[in-house]
């Protein structure tokens, strides 16, 4: 997979994929905005690449050695932007607060 954000926000969600091979590749390139990327619990993460004035973060759990269902392999280089591996979805959260706030 490879994901580009540029000028807007990309979210790869991979909860509900059905995965028929060992590992998932990912080339994510963070131009001026944010990806995220939200793996299953209990999945391995490997995370590489290259951030300049942004982040690349792994902010999913550890997973013990052999117990993973498979590997996500993410090759991210931000700049102006940040690459982030989560659980669930932060927009989503942010949205139903502002929803209940407008009420």
């Amino acid at each position: 997979i490879t994901a580009i954000a540029f000028l807007g926000d990309v979210i790869i969600d991979l909860r509900d994929a059905k995965v028929t091979s060992n590992e998932i590749t990912i080339h994510a390139y963070a131009l001026l905005n944010d990806i995220d990327i939200i793996i299953p619990e209990g999945v391995a993460v490997e995370l590489s690449g290259v951030a300049i004035v942004g982040d690349n973060r792994n902010m999913a759990g550890p997973v013990a050695a052999g117990t993973s269902w498979f590997v996500v392999k993410i090759h991210g280089h931000a700049v102006l932007g940040d690459v982030q591996v989560l659980h669930r979805n932060p927009r989503a959260t942010r949205a139903r607060c502002r929803q209940s706030i407008e009420i």
